[in-house]
């Protein structure tokens, strides 16, 4: 496999992976500080979901928009993970559960994939509206005028249903700590 890094950013990257080098067909992971989706973007490749804790259970969980499927991964630790698939071709990409540890797509994939895990008190409806899209890049500005200081963090995104969708994004406690009320 041929790892690459590109658009080397303060609070982003992207990470390539690639058959080998010069492959047309590659998986592209925007990485961004504070991200709410691990997302890979894949062209012609088969999916191939692992994990160490191993799959309890994996079912097609619905659709929460046209053109993405969604599966729900429980896993033997009892956690739950979010699957979704967005094919360019808009065919189910029909993953299925192949062992305990790989969960496997359709071959020839190309689209955005992403996963996140269920953390304690948030519903999946939350992950329902920001699913296909996700952030490229993150910038921060502010200003100080004598003790008062703000500052802004702003994104960038990218996704096929970026336009109307909103970013899920999470916060550090630092950040937390600095909101206002309307951002808190």
């Amino acid at each position: 496999t041929a790892l690459t890094s590109e658009n080397l950013e303060a609070f982003s990257a992207n990470i390539k992976l690639q058959p080998q080098a010069g492959s047309p067909s590659s998986i592209t992971f925007p990485v961004v500080q504070g991200m709410g989706f691990v997302t890979g973007l894949y062209r012609n490749l088969q999916p191939a979901i692992q994990s160490g804790v191993f799959f309890n259970n994996v079912v097609a969980a619905g659709s929460p928009r046209p053109g993405v499927f969604k599966y729900r991964m429980t896993l033997q630790d009892g956690n739950v993970w979010l699957l979704y698939a967005i094919p360019a071709s808009g065919v189910d990409p029909n993953f299925t559960l192949v062992s305990s540890a790989l969960l496997q797509g359709m071959p020839c994939f190309s689209g955005t994939i992403q996963v996140a895990k269920i953390p304690a008190g948030i519903t999946e409806s939350f992950y329902d509206v920001g699913a296909g899209v996700y952030a490229t890049s993150a910038a921060v500005s502010g200003y100080a005028n004598g003790a008062i200081a703000n500052y802004r963090l702003s994104w960038r995104k990218g996704g096929p249903l970026a336009n109307g969708t909103n970013l899920l994004m999470f916060a550090l406690p630092h950040h937390l700590e600095s909101f206002d009320g309307m951002t808190r």
